[in-house]
């Protein structure tokens, strides 16, 4: 007898579609925005603030303090874009980067996920992001740092499609 569904409590936790995709409605996945500009200091690595959640499926991400909560162990798959710019073009270097840190919001380790040293007051503004994969146990949390050496930086931007944190459970 082939299986479609597997169903637990009412809950579908696996669809098998007749074409043999298999869905997977509950898997903890989030993607929040922000169409808001942040002053941040020079120099200063800055959590980058979310104000629009699209999705959060568990409801596992924190929009208070801009960290997504890890719900369960397992390889998260976490993705970011955002908009750096300093006056004048005046950028010297900007770094990406995710914060890991435990229940109590002390921090476990960083993974740099861009870094560019461009020559010395080239850029006014740039769209930096990158992907990585993450080994993560439950409760801890993962939120977005962002530094930038130049005059006035900010991030963020009044368009939330250069401003976004993704991430998903893959197994």
């Amino acid at each position: 007898m082939p299986i479609s569904k597997i169903i637990d409590t009412g809950v579908t936790g696996l669809d098998i579609d007749s074409s043999g995709r298999i869905l997977t409605p509950v898997r903890p996945t989030f993607k929040v925005t922000t169409a808001t500009s942040q002053s941040i200091s020079n120099a200063t690595y800055t959590k980058m603030q979310w104000t629009t959640t699209a999705f959060d499926i568990g409801s596992n991400f924190d929009l208070t303090n801009n960290e997504y909560v890890v719900p369960i162990d397992g390889i998260y798959c976490i993705s970011t874009l955002a908009r750096c710019t300093a006056t004048g073009g005046t950028m010297d270097m900007v770094t990406v980067r995710l914060d890991i840190a435990n229940s109590s919001g002390t921090t476990l380790y960083e993974v740099d996920l861009i870094q560019m040293h461009p020559a010395t007051n080239q850029l006014d503004n740039s769209h930096l992001g990158g992907t990585t994969l993450l080994d993560l146990n439950a409760t801890e949390k993962v939120s977005v740092e962002v530094r930038i050496d130049g005059s006035s930086p900010t991030i963020g931007s009044s368009a939330a499609q250069y401003n976004w944190f993704c991430g998903h459970l893959v197994g």
